[in-house]
């Protein structure tokens, strides 16, 4: 098949198409345009260079649209960009202030027996006419039982074959052991009953006074001075309904503990038995007060890493400021550095907040 054109001269049409279109303001649009008519209207063997030129053409085009579309998507309008430099977080915060606040010592304890005796026999024998049984009352001097001698036991046996003349001689010559009560009390505990075989200082029955108890607990030696300063202690019970009770210090233990405490016991009369030995009790006492100390709510504190934080607000703006504390109550914290009276603090999102940002404060 003949074309009315040869190669040289479809070069020539392409380059004339290409100049013009590069005249106007729309090259990039007429020149693939340009290259369309010559390629329709020059076809032969060298066709492919054209689509070359033409392909190129189409990339740059469609690049400069894709390109044009994203940066008017990207782009902020100026209502959204003041909308966006408005938002602000609103913060609720207090003043720093001045106030008397003290702290409260705990520790805990148990109520123990301060007299107590254990019912012994100083002789081997027979447990016998005993009968006491766990918390029976008994008094001082009251006969519990009696004990007898593995000789006087030898010769009842032999008293069926001895006239009755005899019989008061043989109780002369080995009598029973009375066992007396030592203490006025309650029992305790029994380890012997009628018919053992109780050999010498073994235990028969433990008795405790209970009309007078001891409140013992274990007192760090760095609150020694303080409770010594408060005299009388608070003691509530953790398990038995009963209200608070304040009691006097009776003694200090004389030694010191391999963890650094020692025994503080208070005395607590007990005349109707309702308080029993084991009960769990939390003493409680006061520090000295401090008067005067800086101030400020516990919410506004931020821990980070065993340090403490706040953050005030000056100008509408957050500054991050390290703390030292002192005596710290669920509601309220005494701080010793970092922070002046009257200074405001965020006591509200304290966690979310960073240094140097723009919020709204309400108090």
């Amino acid at each position: 098949m003949n074309y009315p054109f040869s190669v040289s001269k479809k070069i020539t049409y392409f380059q004339s198409f290409d100049k013009k279109a590069s005249n106007t303001r729309l090259s990039k649009f007429l020149k693939p345009r340009s290259l369309l008519l010559v390629n329709d209207c020059f076809r032969n063997e060298s066709n492919e260079v054209f689509g070359v030129f033409l392909q190129r053409r189409f990339r740059e085009v469609l690049l400069v649209i894709i390109a044009g579309i994203v940066l008017f998507a990207c782009q902020p309008t100026p209502k959204a960009q003041q909308e966006k430099a408005e938002i602000k977080i609103h913060i609720k915060t207090a003043k720093v202030f001045r106030g008397d606040i003290t702290d409260t010592i705990s520790i805990f304890g148990e109520l123990a027996l301060r007299q107590e005796a254990w019912l012994s026999s100083q002789f081997e024998g027979r447990l016998s006419d005993f009968s006491l049984l766990r918390g029976d009352k008994v008094e001082k001097g009251q006969l519990a039982g009696i004990i007898i001698s593995a000789r006087r036991e030898a010769l009842l046996q032999a008293a069926d074959n001895i006239s009755e003349e005899l019989k008061p001689l043989l109780d002369e010559q080995e009598k029973s052991i009375p066992l007396y009560c030592p203490v006025t009390g309650i029992v305790l505990d029994v380890m012997m009953h009628t018919g053992d075989v109780v050999a010498k200082g073994e235990h028969i029955v433990h008795i405790g006074d209970l009309r007078t108890l001891d409140v013992q607990g274990e007192l760090p030696v760095q609150y020694l001075e303080t409770a010594r300063k408060a005299k009388t202690l608070n003691v509530h019970f953790t398990s038995y309904i009963h209200p608070e009770l304040s009691l006097p210090i009776e003694t200090f233990t004389a030694t010191v503990t391999e963890n650094q405490s020692l025994i503080i016991r208070l005395k607590l009369n007990n005349p109707s038995l309702k308080f029993r030995p084991g009960m769990r009790v939390k003493i409680t006492f006061p520090t000295p007060v401090h008067n005067e100390a800086l101030l400020l709510p516990r919410q506004a504190l931020v821990e980070e890493e065993g340090q403490y934080f706040v953050f005030t607000i000056e100008n509408g703006k957050t500054t991050k400021h390290s703390v030292e504390t002192g005596i710290m109550h669920d509601d309220y914290v005494e701080i010793l550095s970092g922070v002046e009276e009257n200074q405001q603090v965020a006591i509200e999102k304290a966690y979310s907040l960073k240094d140097n940002l723009e919020v709204i404060s309400n108090e």
